[in-house]
């Protein structure tokens, strides 16, 4: 990665904890611009996060995430997986229904159903 100097840093969230602020100064310049809308931090408090470093391996990725999905205490209990891309999205819920755990993905590239011309 260029130093810090020489390349532009953009973090988004919709949450960001104080540990995860710290974490991200390591990465920004000095002078880094800090914008804020609402509360910071203010992710509901039925929300866990957890920051799970795995290696850089797909086959080693899916299955610590098929892992962790079957993991979950209550089987009604839902999970909500971000990721970079909608392709990466649609991958990801097709591994997950072959290991039967019904899953499905959403974003703007979806077909709606009945209506296979028809995009979202």
């Amino acid at each position: 990665m260029p130093d810090i100097e020489e390349r532009h840093t953009l973090l988004f969230s919709a949450t960001f904890p104080d540990k995860v602020q710290t974490l991200a100064k390591q990465f920004l310049r000095k002078d880094y611009l800090f914008i804020e809308v609402g509360i910071v931090g203010g992710a509901c408090q039925d929300v866990q996060q957890i920051f799970m470093k795995v290696e850089n391996n797909e086959a080693v990725k899916s299955d610590r995430l098929e892992k962790l999905v079957q993991e979950a205490e209550d089987p009604q209990q839902r999970t909500l997986i971000f990721v970079e891309t909608k392709r990466k999205a649609d991958f990801i819920a097709c591994m997950l229904s072959q290991t039967k755990i019904p899953t499905t993905s959403i974003h703007g590239g979806r077909y709606v159903f009945g209506h296979s011309s028809t995009r979202v």
